[in-house]
């Protein structure tokens, strides 16, 4: 019998390849789906609007929310302006006051007991219409961290009970049903502050999501949830360096912002910003915000580091005591949405991908060329660790980018712009041989300078 040992060898090569493979975190579907939406909108709308002095010494009365114009078509329209796919909805807030008429025995604060719409409208249903209106998915915020309304202070009751402790988590559980039975899939469950483990007597959630929302991703997820998103650990929109889609499980939601190639744990992270403040962060209306709108080169540079840094980026919305988008800022979102149009893929000038080290982009003419975007296909994980970018210029080869790193989803690396007809990636550092799903040149003109050449 002859053996075939080219066969042989290729089949071995196979099954090493695919041990090493298993060998990396990886992520479920739903977190690629996640990360490939890459923009959503955080609606921050609460009693905080109406009382931006409510305290834990101070909760409104349900008389004081009278938003009259309330309209949540305007909110996915913001939203749609500036490329949003997901947003993300104030359910409850920290006061503690339920947008949805919530059935939780004894819980008599919520929008069934205003005057406002005789106490029959039902704030979340609007939003999960609109999101349907609009092609945009709904998800859903819900703080069991703070709730001043029931005497809850960073997930524990004020007077320390262990019985008022149990009380409150057997409430966050009925009301989190509510909101994650009545009104149908949830792209993302966001827990402002994290959860206390169950183990230190916080509210067992894992098994609540399994159940009712098994396909939502959780931003600050139960401990070791599978499917959780991490925040970058700031509120400026920005990854401030390299950016993973792995962390270590133990540390994520305390040492989680940059993550770590090496680790062992899938959870992409998120970076979530205002559009409103002057060094403070402003998420919800105040009469004098409109002081305060970021200006287009601020919101640009933010999605350079957030999206173009392996990350989603979540810009908030604040609708006014009407229940309305101010004016000041529909107009910047429109202005910024249509600087992030320049990155469609429409507007590339060319783009190609490849299973190698090295890849070369090239066109049919010298082009001027200052953005480079370039993605990983992370079905097979996250595998790059550090490239460099090259570009031909004058039969010789000049460097435009040297020790990038971190690809992930999305790495957008902006330039001087240069006139060249080839332009070269090449990984210098990886797990294994890197499937980059593309590899895209652009022109996008004049841009602040972000000074990320040669260490990013």
């Amino acid at each position: 019998m002859q053996i075939n040992y080219a066969i042989v060898f290729a089949l071995v090569c196979s099954c090493i390849s695919l041990s090493v493979q298993q060998s990396r975190p990886m992520p479920t579907p739903e977190q690629l789906s996640y990360q490939h939406m890459e923009i959503g909108a955080m609606i921050s709308f609460d009693m905080y609007t109406f009382a931006p002095n409510s305290s834990i010494n101070y909760v409104p009365s349900p008389e004081v929310f009278t938003p009259e114009g309330l309209d949540t078509d305007t909110w996915l329209v913001a939203a749609q302006a500036f490329h949003s796919k997901y947003a993300v909805l104030t359910a409850k807030h920290d006061v503690g006051f339920c947008l949805w008429p919530t059935q939780a025995p004894g819980y008599n604060y919520s929008i069934q007991y205003t005057s406002w719409g005789h106490g029959k409208r039902d704030i979340v249903r609007e939003f999960i219409s609109s999101c349907k209106k609009f092609g945009i998915k709904p998800a859903i915020y819900y703080s069991i961290a703070t709730n001043f309304y029931k005497g809850v202070v960073y997930g524990r009751v004020v007077s320390n009970n262990t019985q008022e402790q149990q009380a409150y988590n057997e409430l966050a559980l009925f009301q989190l049903s509510e909101l994650w039975s009545n009104y149908g899939d949830l792209v993302e469950l966001w827990f402002d502050g994290g959860l206390i483990p169950v183990s230190e007597g916080g509210p067992d959630v894992a098994p609540l999501i399994e159940k009712l929302q098994p396909k939502a991703v959780a931003f600050n997820a139960p401990d070791r949830y599978q499917q959780c998103v991490r925040w970058i650990g700031n509120e400026d929109g920005i990854a401030y360096g390299p950016t993973w889609s792995t962390c270590d499980a133990d540390t994520v939601c305390v040492n989680g912002g940059s993550g770590d190639p090496n680790a062992n744990f899938w959870c992409p992270a998120e970076c979530d910003t205002p559009l409103r403040g002057n060094g403070a962060h402003q998420w919800f209306w105040l009469p004098d915000g409109e002081l305060y709108v970021k200006t287009i080169d601020q919101l640009h540079n933010e999605y350079i580091r957030s999206v173009g840094h392996n990350c989603n980026y979540l810009l908030n919305i604040n609708p006014n005591q009407q229940g309305l988008v101010d004016a000041i800022d529909m107009q910047r979102y429109v202005e910024f949405g249509s600087i992030l149009s320049a990155y469609n893929k429409e507007n590339e000038i060319k783009s190609t991908s490849g299973h190698a080290y090295t890849i070369q982009l090239t066109f049919d003419e010298p082009t001027y060329v200052d953005h480079v975007i370039i993605q990983e296909d992370q079905s097979y994980g996250e595998l790059v660790h550090n490239y460099t970018i090259s570009a031909r210029v004058n039969n010789a080869w000049t460097v435009l980018i040297n020790n990038g790193s971190s690809i992930g989803h999305k790495k957008i690396d902006p330039f001087s712009p240069v006139l060249t007809q080839i332009l070269q990636l090449q990984v210098t550092g990886a797990a294994d041989i890197p499937y980059i799903l593309r590899f895209a040149a652009y022109f996008v003109g004049p841009t602040e300078k972000y000074e990320m050449k040669g260490s990013l």
